[in-house]
């Protein structure tokens, strides 16, 4: 449910495809709308598959995963806040998180770059700072693997091979 709703977030073109994975904490009880500890929220995991990209892409992925990411979080607590409104909670903000705390995902991401080409992009939203010296240090990490660069396992080899079968040899570029 949310992978669609993410993908209905999303400008059509995107030239990636981000998936979403949910994780509930088994103590945290089903349609609960509120936890009593941090630490109990939902988490979403943004898993993108990242293929053979061409400049500018690749060169603004940093940007554009962070905007949809933002995007996401504006989602996820507009989803959980009418959840509580459901149940006759209010909502209340805080700089700390005070019991109970409403239960919006916490958003964690990694970025799979399976192109078959070597990735030539950059994955630090600071590299795209114009002027770098006056960077407030933020980095924004993609969490980016090179995943034909790594070690190759059972999993990592029928990745490659699922991708490879998904986009063909010159599909990606409209051959």
């Amino acid at each position: 449910m949310t992978t669609q709703a993410f993908h209905k977030l999303l400008p059509d073109g995107i030239p990636y495809i981000p998936y979403i994975l949910a994780e509930k904490n088994p103590d945290t009880m089903y349609d609960g709308v509120c936890v009593d500890e941090n630490a109990k929220r939902m988490r979403y995991f943004i898993v993108t598959v990242i293929p053979d990209t061409v400049y500018p892409f690749n060169c603004s992925y940093p940007l554009i995963h962070m905007m949809w990411t933002f995007s996401l979080h504006c989602w996820e607590i507009c989803r959980a806040t009418l959840a509580a409104c459901t149940k006759d909670m209010q909502i209340k903000i805080t700089n700390d998180p005070v019991p109970p705390i409403l239960n919006n995902a916490v958003i964690e991401w990694v970025s799979l770059y399976l192109g078959r080409e070597p990735y030539r992009g950059i994955s630090q939203l600071s590299e795209q700072w114009l002027n770098r010296e006056e960077f407030d240090g933020y980095e924004f990490d993609v969490h980016l693997y090179k995943i034909r660069e790594m070690e190759k396992n059972d999993l990592l080899t029928r990745l490659i091979g699922a991708y490879d079968a998904a986009f063909a040899q010159g599909a990606e570029k409209g051959e």
